[in-house]
C-alpha cells in the first residue's frame, strides 16, 4: 500500500467516531467514506476516511437522528494503515492469497 499524501494532510482526513444512540440495526445507507463500522444497542463506532468536522456532524445526524452523542478523535497513523487495509481486503478479498510472496501478505 502506498501513500501519495503527505502524513499532515492524511491524519487530518482520518478520524474515529463513536455515536451514543438507541440503535436497533444500521442504516441502509451510510456515507461511502465511513470504513470499520461497528454497532451495537447504544453505540456505533467507525472511521472516517474524509472527516470534515460540518460534514460528518450532518452525515452523523441524518443517519443516527436522536443521537445522544458523538465523540471524535484523532487517530495515529498506524490505525490509519489498519483502518485502510482492513477495508481494502473487505471489499477486495481475493487481492492477497497463500500464493503471493510472504513480503506481499505483510508477514515479511
Amino acid at each position: 500500500m502506498q501513500f501519495y499524501e503527505e502524513m499532515a494532510v492524511l491524519s487530518d482526513r482520518f478520524r474515529e467516531v463513536e455515536v451514543t444512540v438507541n440503535l436497533a440495526s444500521l442504516p441502509s445507507r451510510l456515507p461511502v467514506s465511513l470504513v470499520r463500522t461497528e454497532a451495537s444497542s447504544s453505540v456505533v463506532r467507525f472511521v472516517d476516511t474524509q472527516w470534515n468536522e460540518l460534514r460528518t456532524a450532518h452525515d452523523v445526524e441524518l443517519a443516527f437522528p436522536g443521537a445522544q452523542g458523538v465523540e471524535v478523535r484523532a487517530m495515529p497513523l498506524r490505525a490509519i494503515f489498519v483502518a485502510l487495509a482492513s477495508a481494502l481486503a473487505r471489499n477486495y478479498p481475493g487481492m492477497l492469497t497463500e500464493s503471493d510472496p510472504p513480503a506481499q501478505r505483510g508477514r515479511g
